[in-house]
């Protein structure tokens, strides 16, 4: 049996290699992916699979499934989502951020676990407005890309960071929408708790909070995003403690709670959707848009909890 060229000739092989790979490699960096298979048919050949469809006839043929043209699947319009990252060895997790789906988030033990995971996310969060008459595009095929990556901060890893995106200026339109989706959230989160299998106040076998007390630490957080962006709001303390005290019955609370806090954000003006609150001590600045995005991401991030124990 004759030597294989790169066992003979490694070093000369590998020059070869790089040579031949190099031109689609560089397209690809420079064009991106879509761009550099539209101009480049040798590349278009190359793909098996996209956007859920077999792009490639024989691999199609294989399995038996229909053959959709190279071509015809990169024609498909995708919808890019910009991620939001921060790792931090607190948690030792990757938060992702979706900002422009305010409310989807997702995390995971790993960056490109993290990364996959926030396709479901995005796909969960569509079907929640969906399911109130929002108008949102379909967001397939989904295209994701890292924005903005934060590691430096030794609490990161949870949702703290605030980021470029969120220092943008809320226009009046955008902020009673995001508020549309709060109430929206809010009816979720009720939902998920009234059919719990375990009286709220008891902890799950599994572990962690009752759904008494993750009811209450909502409430609480959202307070405290208000407070840490317009100042202090007063009452907080107490409706959080009429939550914690209602036990088995915290809704009227709970209702309560969220009408005072609605009526401060409802009531914003211009200037302080547009403000940027410097905190001092090198924490991070808030404004009205990371502020409704937390308050959003927060209670979804609950809710969907409350939704895995069913499961179990």
């Amino acid at each position: 049996m004759s030597p294989t060229c790169p066992g003979a000739v490694a070093r000369t092989s590998t020059f070869a290699l790089n040579n031949a790979t190099l031109p689609f490699t560089l397209a690809l960096a420079d064009k991106g992916y879509r761009a550099a298979m539209e101009a480049d048919c040798h590349l278009r050949d190359g793909l098996q699979v996209f956007a859920g469809k077999v792009t490639h006839e024989r691999v199609a043929a294989a399995h038996g499934l229909d053959f959709v043209p190279p071509e015809q699947a990169l024609a498909c319009s995708a919808v890019r989502f910009d991620l939001y990252l921060e790792s931090g060895p607190q948690h030792r997790k990757t938060w992702v951020s979706v900002p422009s789906l305010a409310g989807c988030c997702t995390v995971g033990p790993t960056t490109e676990k993290a990364i996959e995971n926030a396709r479901t996310a995005i796909r969960e969060r569509v079907a929640f407005l969906g399911r109130y008459g929002e108008t949102v595009p379909d967001p397939e095929p989904i295209e994701l890309t890292v924005a903005e990556h934060v590691i430096e901060r030794s609490l990161l890893g949870y949702g703290q960071h605030t980021f470029a995106t969120d220092l943008e200026p809320l226009s009046p339109d955008e902020a009673t929408r995001l508020l549309r989706w709060a109430a929206w959230s809010r009816d979720e989160l009720v939902a998920a708790a009234v059919v719990q299998k375990v009286p709220l106040t008891v902890k799950p076998a599994t572990g962690g909070r009752s759904a008494a007390a993750i009811l209450s630490h909502v409430a609480g957080a959202e307070w405290a995003y208000v407070s840490s962006t317009l100042g202090t709001l007063a009452g907080g303390g107490a409706v959080v403690a009429a939550i914690e005290s209602a036990s088995d019955d915290p809704w009227a609370a709970l209702a309560a709670e969220r009408e005072a806090l609605m009526e401060r954000l409802s009531g914003m003006t211009p200037e302080e959707l547009a403000r940027v609150a410097d905190r001092g001590g090198g924490r991070p600045p808030r404004t009205a848009r990371r502020m409704l995005r937390r308050l959003l991401e927060h209670e979804w991030e609950h809710t969907l909890e409350l939704r895995a124990r069913l499961a179990l």
